[in-house]
């Protein structure tokens, strides 16, 4: 055998070893683990919802392992229409909080810098022409 053909299977073993494969799952896991690690605590605070989107108040607190304690608080400019809710959110591995009820399936927290932008699917949490959708802009730290 010459020293193509030597090169050449151990190419092939290298690419058919399944420890080599194993080590690529590693790494993913190891990124997946920095990510669920991260320090959520820079979203503690108070933040404001976009005029576009109505009158509206959120406070967020990073209480750990991966869970931030919200109140969540909306309006329209008549009064007619309120919607409150206060509970816990699970973050997942890319860094979106999301919240589930019996009333709500799925309250989206998109966790940004200086912002959060709240996305819902059948929530049944307020009145008529009302919702939580919108961006909720940091305006203070929550002591």
């Amino acid at each position: 055998m010459n020293y193509v053909q030597i090169a050449f299977f151990i190419l092939l073993f290298a690419a058919c070893n399944p420890n080599t494969k194993e080590k690529g799952n590693t790494e993913e896991q190891t990124i997946i683990e920095q990510i669920s690690t991260e320090d959520y605590s820079q979203f503690n605070g108070i933040f404001k919802r976009d005029k576009e989107f109505g009158s509206g108040v959120l406070y967020l607190e990073y209480i750990g392992e991966n869970k931030v304690d919200f109140l969540l608080n909306v309006s329209d400019e008549t009064g007619s229409c309120s919607g409150y809710i206060e509970d816990v959110a699970l973050i997942d591995s890319q860094g979106i909080a999301n919240y589930k009820a019996d009333n709500c399936e799925n309250l989206n927290f998109q966790l940004k810098e200086n912002k959060v932008e709240i996305v819902e699917t059948n929530c049944e949490l307020y009145g008529l022409n009302c919702g939580f959708n919108g961006i909720y802009i940091k305006k203070e730290n929550k002591e």
